[in-house]
């Protein structure tokens, strides 16, 4: 069976984690707590604040008659996977830009109109005309395949960093003037620093998605990383900001009928950004003289951001090093955490 363990006031210190030995673990509001060593999983999911997808598609050339430009827009609604054809003929008369623009937004206009997709349309003038597409709140990811005639790009924020990555310990550090376009809970693609570092299991050439942790306005942004080996050298890195869908707002617990949780019983607020922990596993149920037997064991841990989100980071990392085994602070095996 599910539970849920609310904590809207987060102590600091990851003073809401504590290890009293062998092997059990104890959390604020949680009574009955677990054993490391029963548990298979300890899954960490900082919130992630939704970020809108906005995508210019613009004819590829100057337009032309008599030719048909089309795309396909792609997106999950409500779970279930939507398609729809945006195709537009230009017919015996060569369009402006301008032109071009404003027939191909009222082609996907009409599509909206009948709720085969959920985004916005405005006309692009300019260049060789086009439309810019921005997703709706709550539908914040969609794709844009199949393209003919016409090209697409992303509009959210990507360029090369103003000044160097670093890395100290899991903690990413890219020095970035301004820091406007980043929000803590943003989701950014990080690329071609330099140096051996290896990141979540990526390399430069490859990239790694993070979450932005903290900013610091028009000096840097940090990241939380899982793992990180080898080193980052005077680096620049280029960075792209990605579409993404909102996790851990209260309300959505809310509305998942998840309203409350812990001894004593602390509701979840709406208005509040929650980090979700998840441990699975097992939890003692008994003993029998041959075996030790467990019953299930499902808890969430919702963890507030809103009131102190230096406390919320800090009390993330400490279950990441329970889930490694590790004592407070360290890349040591705690002691206490062994049956």
């Amino acid at each position: 069976m599910r539970k849920y363990i609310i904590l809207n006031t987060v102590a600091a210190t990851a003073g809401d984690l504590t290890t009293p030995g062998q092997g059990v673990v104890k959390v604020t509001g949680d009574l009955q707590g677990f054993k490391r060593g029963d548990v298979d999983e300890i899954a960490v999911l900082p919130f992630v604040n939704e970020t809108l997808e906005i995508v210019r598609v613009t004819a590829a050339a100057a337009p032309a008659a008599n030719t048909t430009y089309q795309f396909t827009i792609e997106q999950t609604v409500l779970g279930k996977k939507k398609q729809a054809l945006v195709s537009y003929f230009t017919g015996a008369t060569t369009p402006s830009a301008s032109a071009f623009g404003i027939a191909i937004t009222a082609v996907l206009q009409g599509l909206i109109n009948s709720n085969q997709l959920e985004v916005s349309a405005v006309a692009h003038a300019t260049g060789n005309g086009g439309v810019d597409i921005t997703a709706l709140t709550g539908y914040a990811v969609f794709y844009v395949k199949q393209l003919s005639g016409v090209v697409a790009a992303s509009t959210l924020a990507t360029a090369t960093s103003s000044g160097n990555l670093s890395a100290s310990g899991t903690t990413i550090t890219m020095a970035q003037n301004p820091t406007a376009a980043f929000t803590v809970g943003s989701l950014v693609k990080l690329s071609g620093w330099t140096g051996t570092a290896v990141i979540n299991g990526r390399t430069a050439a490859q990239g790694v998605t993070l979450r932005v942790a903290t900013i610091v306005a028009n000096t840097n942004v940090t990241f939380t990383a899982s793992t990180v080996t080898g080193s980052i050298t005077a680096a620049v890195t280029t960075y792209a900001l990605i579409a993404s869908q909102s996790r851990g707002l209260g309300q959505s617990f809310i509305d998942l009928g998840f309203i409350a949780g812990g001894s004593p019983s602390v509701s979840v607020v709406a208005a509040n950004a929650y980090h979700e922990v998840v441990v699975k596993g097992g939890s003692f149920a008994g003993k029998s003289m041959a075996q030790e037997d467990l019953a299930p064991l499902d808890t969430r841990y919702l963890i507030s951001s809103t009131a102190s989100a230096a406390n919320a980071l800090l009390l993330l990392a400490r279950f990441v090093e329970v889930k490694n085994y590790f004592g407070p602070g360290v890349t040591t095996v705690d002691p206490l955490l062994l049956d």
